[in-house]
């Protein structure tokens, strides 16, 4: 879905208000904010996304685009996605310097009284990618956020993240071998067109958690004698990387 958000104006968003306040001062039986359906909400960006220059060649700049999937984290652990995505042409978003909306209903996200964080809106976090049109090639994502968004705010952004064209070589250390009860710290390596190194979000996951186990951090941690794969997966699962761990008595 490709549009602007409007503002709400008049008696509409007087009464949304009202609502709102409504709900905040007195609260419901759930725990949770009293929200009718389609509380839509906004995050805007002006120009903090820079994107390099791009070594894969196009014939026009709008063969690239960016794609923002906004989400929220609940206690758990587990992430829940805010529809729409918003695809933004690069020829459009960059040529010019004027505001883009990415509209949020956080109908579902303020009414969950297990989402993360103690504010009363809801906390927006945004995956931002860069890829060949048409949901092609992944160039780079970045994160963004975590911003609280009652309904019926437009949150403009001030932060400021650059996109890249990045390779995802690999994991380290290769084939390490670690006692039981010690730790090691597991890395990814990124890097970019020129050859810098950068550091990018990715996914730990281990396939024997008898033998170890390893954090959201990428820290493995030996429980029991064996051998065990530790993979890291970026975007989605589409690039994965990983190397056996090999865990010994002292």
């Amino acid at each position: 879905m490709r549009r602007q958000m409007r503002p709400f104006a008049g008696a509409t968003s007087v009464w949304w208000r009202v609502q709102l306040l409504a709900s905040l001062l007195f609260g419901c039986s759930d725990g949770g904010p009293t929200v009718t359906e389609g509380a839509t909400s906004s995050i805007s960006f002006d120009a903090p996304i820079e994107v390099a220059p791009l070594r894969i060649g196009y014939v026009t700049p709008v063969e690239a685009e960016l794609r923002v999937q906004p989400f929220y984290m609940r206690r758990d652990g587990t992430r829940v996605q805010i529809d729409p995505v918003r695809i933004i042409p690069l020829q459009r978003a960059f040529a010019q310097s004027r505001r883009h909306s990415v509209p949020l209903d956080v109908t579902q996200c303020v009414r969950d009284t297990q989402r993360d964080g103690n504010e009363a809106g809801c906390p927006v976090a945004l995956d931002i990618d860069l890829r060949m049109a048409g949901g092609g090639l992944l160039l780079d994502r970045q994160r963004l956020g975590t911003w609280d968004v009652p309904p019926l705010v437009d949150r403009l952004l001030t932060d400021s993240v650059r996109l890249l064209e990045v390779e995802y070589r690999g994991v380290a250390p290769q084939n390490p071998s670690i006692v039981v009860g010690a730790t090691l710290q597991m890395r990814t390596i990124f890097t970019t067109t020129r050859g810098d190194t950068v550091r990018r979000a990715v996914i730990w996951a281990i396939g024997n958690s008898a033998t170890a186990r390893i954090d959201s951090t990428g820290i493995v941690t030996g429980l029991s004698p064996g051998r065990t794969f530790v993979t890291a997966g970026y975007g989605d699962g589409q690039s994965v990387n990983g190397t056996e761990v090999t865990v010994r008595l002292p």
